[in-house]
C-alpha cells in the first residue's frame, strides 16, 4: 500500500519505520511525500493508526486509518495441471481480500494475468433449489 502525506521524512534522512495497527510494514519505497510498504500479517479485526517515525526520530501519525482482515483462502484449483491456455477455476473465500476485484493471478510462480471479470462476483448466495456447490450471482435490485 501506498501512503501519501507531506514531510514524512521529519526533517530526517529517510523513513526508519512504517507501523499498521501496532504491526510494523515492510519499507519498499519512501519519498518526504510518499511511502509504499507491505503489510505484514496482523491480528484479524485489528485496528488502528498508521505510525511514520523518521530517522530523526519525528512521528507522523493518523489515528483509526488502518484495519486488518480476514485474509483470503483458495479451497480447491481445478484442473490441477495443465499446458499454455488452459483455464482454471480456483474456488476460496474472501479472495477479494476487501478488494474490488483481482488485480492478478499466479500458477506455480508462473504469471497467469488478468482474471475474466465475469469471475469477480463479490456478492453471492447459494439458491436453495440448485445444486449444492455451485454459486450464482446475487441479483440486486
Amino acid at each position: 500500500m501506498t501512503i501519501y502525506g507531506n514531510s514524512l521524512f521529519g526533517h530526517g534522512a529517510k523513513i526508519a519505520t512504517v507501523v499498521l495497527a501496532g504491526t510494523a510494514a515492510q519499507i519498499v519505497r519512501q519519498d518526504d511525500e510518499f511511502v509504499t510498504v507491505v503489510a505484514a500479517n496482523g491480528k484479524v479485526a485489528a485496528a488502528g493508526s498508521v505510525v511514520i517515525t523518521s530517522s530523526s526520530g519525528a512521528v507522523v501519525q493518523k489515528d483509526t486509518a488502518w484495519s486488518y482482515i480476514k485474509q483470503g483462502k483458495i479451497t480447491s484449483a481445478q484442473p490441477a495441471d495443465g499446458v499454455g491456455q488452459t483455464v482454471v477455476t480456483i474456488v476460496g473465500e474472501g479472495m477479494l481480500s476487501g478488494g474490488k476485484a483481482i488485480k492478478w493471478v499466479t500458477l506455480a510462480g508462473v504469471a497467469a494475468g488478468h482474471p475474466p471479470r465475469r469471475l469477480l462476483v463479490p456478492r453471492v448466495h447459494q439458491h436453495p433449489n440448485r445444486r449444492p456447490g455451485r454459486v450464482h450471482p446475487l441479483q440486486e435490485g
